[in-house]
């Protein structure tokens, strides 16, 4: 859900958030060292890797087995009769 939020907001990547960081270094709310930088927030991760896949529903890597199709009454083979009751 975070990928989407943060979608909405226009926040895509590492380096948005560093944008945010900086404005706020800016308007004097945070403060920095001469080491921090906007390159520190630069392809850090991917946002789906770091919080969609991991989420995500597991897929079953197993093929679904194929049942056959029903035989139809030829005649010779045994009818089976269904008989439905209400049972009191």
């Amino acid at each position: 859900m975070v990928v989407t939020v943060f979608d909405n907001w226009g926040i895509r990547s590492c380096e948005d958030i560093g944008h945010m960081v900086f404005n706020l270094i800016s308007a004097g709310i945070f403060g920095k060292t001469d080491q921090d930088s906007i390159e520190d927030f630069k392809a850090v991760y991917d946002f789906q890797d770091a919080f969609a896949k991991p989420y995500a529903p597991k897929r079953k890597s197993k093929s679904r087995k194929v049942l056959p199709a029903p035989k139809l009454y030829d005649g010779r083979s045994p009818r089976v009769a269904l008989i439905f009751c209400d049972c009191i």
